[in-house]
């Protein structure tokens, strides 16, 4: 009775050993792997570092065109909203004007106002005013300020925009000094390392305290 005990517990042995072992070669446990596995491994590793890769440069192109014509609206919205801050309270369009830098004339690049000085509460003071000019050197649109030191505005000279390729300025009578209204063209150009973007801008500004 002992004997056949004893080699019932070896037949189970041997039974759970091929059971085990054959459970351990279908995950894969102490086996490697074959040539095809192998190429197979590595051909879906690279796929996936060539995906990620192309995703990345992707996400880096889409992210310069966005920021190049961010740059470029910020500098064509720059330079119109000059043109209303200095069109809308002039009382005029002016032929010419000379100042500390030089005499300007107004034309199809550049425009030259007059606008009533105010005080510090914004009020217009009577019969003192300040000059105005907007024009484009290079690739900026500048603008310059001659205030009278009897007004609460400051003479000063800066960029109002960058990257501009035209800036072009039309009005609504052939005699500049007649014009009650003045119409503002600009193109500014931007590059985002993989080509040019353009943007063209258009707007129109009446005269608001008129006196001709």
């Amino acid at each position: 009775m002992n004997r056949g005990f004893t080699q019932h517990q070896s037949n189970v042995k041997k039974i759970s050993g091929v059971r085990f072992h054959s459970i351990a070669s279908r995950l894969g446990f102490g086996a490697g792997f074959t040539m095809v596995e192998t190429v197979f491994v590595v051909g879906l590793t690279v796929f996936l570092l060539f995906a990620m890769q192309s995703l990345y440069f992707s996400f880096i192109r889409l992210a310069s065109e966005e920021s190049a014509e961010y740059a470029a609206r910020a500098s064509a919205g720059g330079v119109l909203r000059t043109a209303e801050n200095i069109v809308l309270p002039a009382d005029r369009v002016l032929a010419s004007h000379t100042f500390s830098t030089g005499t300007y004339t107004t034309g199809a690049e550049t425009l030259v106002v007059r606008i009533p000085a105010i005080d510090a509460a914004g009020t217009i003071v009577p019969a003192v005013y300040d000059y105005a000019v907007i024009y484009q050197s290079g690739s900026s649109a500048l603008l310059r300020i001659e205030a009278s030191p009897r007004g609460f505005r400051q003479t000063r000279e800066r960029t109002i925009g960058s990257s501009v390729t035209d800036l072009t300025f039309s009005y609504n009578n052939a005699d500049v000094t007649q014009a009650t209204s003045v119409t503002t063209d600009i193109n500014v150009a931007t590059s985002d390392g993989h080509g040019t973007s353009i943007l063209s801008l258009e707007e129109t500004f009446r005269i608001r305290n008129l006196s001709l």
